[in-house]
């Protein structure tokens, strides 16, 4: 399972990493938009802090359930700030069962390798898997960057393919070459210019793949 977390009632989202920070609101109202998004995000998130991600994580722990863990960012979080919260995440998923893993969006931290890297270092110490989630189509090339070099830092890392695109065909090769771990999904977003197949059939030549 994912969980996206509001860690903003712990973290200032402009000022860095600080524990026990009340939730810096953008102005007195909530749009509805704002609204609209909090509503469709509430079904997917395991509540507004870490704690209670601990929470639902120790709950399928104790199940023997493993945990994917990300933050879902908004849009006026900081690359800076959700690396931070990346940061904290990893802090969770250490005494998790085994398997558990954190992803990651490379757009949310702006495809910057340095903060990247700070992940990447952090994982190492307790060997924890960092997944890239599929975003957009205008991301993907970016992202793929990313991972080429991201594992050159640290290899323990996974990314997800959305069965709907052709291309994720190729990405499933290249994905297998590097020894991603690699999740399919039907994917939300349509593949531009035409860049679409039946969902399911798209998911069986990458799922038929030696090894995985």
């Amino acid at each position: 399972m994912c969980f996206g977390l509001g860690i903003s009632q712990q973290f200032s989202r402009t000022r860095g990493f600080r524990v026990g920070r009340r939730q810096i609101r953008m102005g007195t109202a909530t749009s509805p938009l704002q609204r609209l998004i909090q509503r469709a995000a509430s079904a997917y998130t395991a509540g507004p802090t870490i704690a209670s991600a601990r929470a639902v994580c120790d709950r399928l722990a104790s199940l023997g359930i493993a945990s994917a863990v990300c933050y879902w960012n908004r849009p006026t979080d900081s690359p800076l700030f959700t690396t931070q919260c990346y940061l904290a995440l990893l802090g969770l998923i250490r005494g998790l069962p085994p398997h558990s893993y954190l992803s990651v969006k490379a757009p949310a931290f702006d495809f910057n390798v340095d903060l990247l890297r700070q992940v990447l270092d952090q994982a190492r110490r307790t060997n924890t898997t960092v997944h890239f989630d599929a975003m957009s189509p205008e991301t993907v090339d970016r992202t793929f960057a990313l991972i080429d070099e991201a594992r050159r830092i640290y290899p323990n890392l996974g990314c997800t393919l959305p069965s709907r695109w052709r291309r994720s065909l190729g990405h499933a090769d290249r994905a297998i070459e590097w020894n991603l771990r690699i999740r399919l999904v039907k994917g939300e977003w349509p593949g531009p210019n035409g860049d679409e197949t039946d969902p399911g059939e798209g998911l069986l030549p990458a799922h038929r793949a030696p090894g995985r």
